[in-house]
């Protein structure tokens, strides 16, 4: 049995506010204009992409780049022989492509596109980079003067990318991967590791937290319940252990979903709407809207979103002995989640934050099907599994923060309520027959009972 992947042939999204280039690659900045490292690189790189020559050139350098994705889009690098020093390699890699770097630290380059000035000069002067404040050390601070290895997604960059879960999230974070288990669907048996560091029983090693509220758990079924992407700020990851700041489930790193709170004195609304068509499947579309705005200027604000998400369905559930279809593009899923926030300041040094969350992740059927019974030349994906196999995950959270503004510092008090509950049939009658009992003797094959 496998689960495919299939291509979407039309999709329609409207987006309600503007998306900005997905930074692909972020580092924190120590210092300016250090002296780059000497030590020869020992490897050649050919001429390629530019993208993947720079992916080449830092793992054969240990430098850390930074650079906006965008800027890198198109252009084809140099090839550049071994034995050349990282900066020599660098400035080979990209003659001719109209960029050029600085080093900031000695492990850090940052890449930008060079200016030109009136009588059209190309100027070596960096770009200015988006200034992103990060919460996860339990207080605002400038992503570069942050002492750890933290990617920050904003909600733009996550719209532009078309990212909705934690999935799309791994997908494009360096040293995240995101497993799920194909045999059963994509709810149950989820496993995230950080630099290669998971747990398969016992407790966790990825910090989860909505906000400042940890919702992992230990290990079970499901694995951990991750939160749709719908109306936050940012996704902020953390790589390498975090015991200090998030406990002894965070040996690995933590992730932290960033809500937007809402406002005593600006209002704001975001809507989305996407449709889409798969290959030889069903129907899919998207629509979500949220919204804030003052209730009492200055004192009282609120902030809401409902959303909601379904995935097309492209595998046919079948009865194994006809061959008649059961359910057509069964394995539809459908994604819901809605929040309201109150923001409450009775004065400029109190601010006092109530919030209850909902979210559900639903599938219809298992994504799996049978190779002999499918005909994929003609695109048909058959499942012959004599039960639907459905789950669902949904859960619940609640929280008041409750911030107060000292001389000097701020008093912060978090109270959460979660509650969790998922469920998933699974028919293991075909593994049963050929594990357990030797094969029911059907002409369909042993793995099938007479009936």
């Amino acid at each position: 049995m496998h689960t495919p992947r299939r291509r979407l042939c039309m999709t329609v999204r409207m987006l309600g506010r503007s998306s900005l280039p997905l930074v692909l690659l972020i580092a924190r900045v120590l210092q300016a204009h250090a002296a780059p490292p000497a030590d020869p690189l020992s490897a050649p790189i050919g001429a390629q992409p530019l993208p993947q020559a720079l992916a080449a050139f830092g793992e054969l350098s240990h430098l850390q780049l930074v650079y906006v994705s965008q800027i890198t889009a198109g252009k084809m690098s140099q090839a550049v022989s071994p034995g050349f020093s990282a900066a020599h390699t660098l400035a080979r890699l990209l003659q001719g492509t109209g960029l050029s770097f600085l080093f900031l630290n000695d492990r850090t380059v940052e890449i930008f596109e060079r200016p030109h000035s009136s009588s059209g000069t190309p100027v070596d002067v960096p770009a200015a980079l988006q200034e992103i404040v990060v919460t996860s050390t339990k207080r605002s601070e400038m992503l570069r003067t942050v002492p750890m290895s933290i990617s920050v997604l904003p909600m733009a960059d996550m719209d532009s990318a078309g990212i909705k879960d934690i999935g799309g999230i791994a997908a494009v974070t360096t040293g995240v991967e995101f497993d799920a288990s194909s045999q059963f669907g994509p709810g149950i048996l989820t496993n995230l590791a950080i630099r290669g560091i998971s747990a398969d029983k016992g407790d966790a090693t990825t910090g989860i937290y909505v906000d400042d509220t940890p919702i992992q758990s230990a290990h079970n079924n499901f694995g951990d319940v991750y939160p749709l992407t719908f109306d936050m700020t940012q996704v902020e990851l953390l790589r390498g252990p975090q015991g200090v700041l998030f406990g002894r489930n965070a040996e690995g790193g933590a992730i932290r979903f960033v809500t937007n709170e809402p406002s005593t004195t600006t209002a704001s609304l975001l809507y989305r709407a996407e449709f889409s068509a798969t290959e030889r499947g069903g129907l899919g579309y998207e629509v979500g809207a949220a919204g804030g705005a003052p209730i009492v200027e200055g004192r009282l604000g609120v902030r809401a979103s409902v959303w909601y998400r379904r995935d097309a369905g492209y595998v046919d559930r079948i009865d194994p002995f006809s061959g008649a279809i059961l359910d057509s593009n069964a394995n539809h899923g459908g994604n819901e989640a809605m929040r309201l926030a109150l923001a409450f300041e009775p004065n400029d040094a109190l601010r006092i934050v109530p919030s209850i969350s909902y979210q559900s992740v639903k599938l219809h059927d298992t994504p799996n099907f049978y190779v002999d019974a499918s005909t994929s030349t003609a695109g048909s994906l058959d499942n012959g599994k004599l039960l639907r196999q459905p789950s669902v995950d949904s859960f619940t959270l609640a929280s008041i923060k409750v911030t107060q503004g000292l001389r000097g510092a701020n008093l912060t008090s978090i109270t959460s309520f979660f509650d969790r509950a998922a469920m998933a049939t699974v028919d293991s009658t075909n593994a049963a027959g050929v594990y357990y009992f030797h094969g029911y003797g059907n002409p369909l094959g042993p793995a099938f009972p007479t009936s």
